[in-house]
């Protein structure tokens, strides 16, 4: 039997094909009903397989958040550098500059003009929302009431890998 780290070549092909997004759900499934071997080893393939998914799926999101702490920094570069210009046009009072390449313009924004609140709100301008008390119905099932409307539904299962 395989050390826990030795991957047989057919299940090194099937973590291959996990990792493909293009890869047919049907192939991938022949293929895991294909490789031959005890039940054991096969279940221990397949948590093998699976950690590796987890580790890389780890590591792509890293990436993910690494490349959006990235695009935050270009964007707040981006409107300082925005700021300094209009700063420096306020400056000398000139509302467009032209270049070869550009023309830069302070305008206004469109749309609707911004609503500030100052104080309290008489209740003739709220809107309220009804909210489900789910802490409620959960209770009420809970305690053998039935309800028309709702019921407990079976918490599920998971594979443990340890």
């Amino acid at each position: 039997m395989a050390t826990l780290y030795e991957l047989t070549d057919e299940f090194r092909q099937l973590l291959d094909m996990m990792e493909d997004p293009d890869v047919d759900p049907e192939v991938l499934q022949d293929t895991m009903d294909a490789i031959e071997g005890e039940f054991e080893v096969k279940a221990e393939g397949y948590a093998i397989a699976m950690g590796e998914l987890k580790t890389k799926k780890e590591q792509i999101i890293a990436e993910v958040k690494r490349l959006n702490k990235w695009a935050d920094a270009l964007e707040a570069n981006i409107e300082r550098m925005n700021s300094a210009v209009m700063d420096a046009m306020d400056a000398i009072g000139k509302k467009k500059v032209e270049t070869e390449h550009f023309r830069l313009s302070i305008v206004g924004n469109g749309g609707k003009r911004p609503l500030k609140i100052t104080d309290k709100v008489p209740e003739n301008y709220m809107r309220m929302k009804p909210e489900i008390d789910t802490s409620k119905i959960r209770q009420e099932l809970e305690d053998g009431k039935e309800l028309s409307f709702a019921y407990l539904a079976d918490r599920g299962r998971r594979l443990s890998v340890r």
